[in-house]
């Protein structure tokens, strides 16, 4: 005698002990559905502690030593007074504003990314409006223009894990009053902010 196995014959054996199994599953008691739910729960807070974006403040460009004053020199020179935190993020918007305006254009990237930007923009932060998106070759400089302070404070959230925005931005607020704006310098991939 010879058998066959056919598709049919494969058929049968899943249908009849596969509603076995579901029904086994299903009927599983409410601690072991709890326990998993907690595995997932830690293995997505997990992923999304791997996929965190990068917001970054750049330090200004440290200035170069000049070598040794002169023993005269050194007594008139005064110690410089430390800066602020604010006026060391506006140090670090100029030098990237520096950094953009002297970049060549990748012409390809510039006007794919500058879509992309503006796309996840609208999207994410719709109450935020782009004044200007423009990029370079690894960087890119948006600025938006918020009707309420409210709207300029939860941009940061809005944006951050949306996908131009992971690599990196640097945020520069300028809280004027009835002309908030907020520019992003936003890092390409594969690039720094420190290049």
């Amino acid at each position: 005698m010879v058998l066959a196995v056919t598709p049919v014959a494969v058929g049968l054996i899943l249908w009849a002990f596969l509603p076995r199994r579901v029904a086994q599953q299903a009927a599983a008691p409410p601690e072991v559905l709890m326990q998993e739910v907690q595995a997932l729960k830690g293995e997505v807070g997990r992923l999304r502690d791997q996929a965190q974006p990068r917001v970054y403040l750049v330090p200004p460009t440290p200035v170069e030593a000049t070598g040794a004053l002169a023993p005269a020199e050194s007594a008139a020179t005064e110690p410089q007074p430390e800066r602020t935190p604010e006026q060391k993020q506006k140090d670090a918007a100029e030098a990237l504003e520096v950094k953009f305006e002297t970049e060549p254009i990748d012409a390809a990237w510039s006007v794919a990314m500058t879509r992309e930007i503006r796309e996840a923009v609208s999207s994410a932060a719709p109450e935020s409006r782009v004044l200007q998106a423009n990029c370079a070759t690894s960087l890119c400089r948006i600025v938006l223009g918020h009707d309420a302070a409210d709207d300029q404070r939860k941009l940061l959230a809005q944006v951050v894990a949306v996908k131009p925005f992971r690599e990196g931005v640097f945020y520069d607020y300028d809280q004027t009053p009835n002309a908030l704006k907020t520019t992003l310098f936003v890092i390409r991939q594969g690039y720094s902010f420190r290049d």
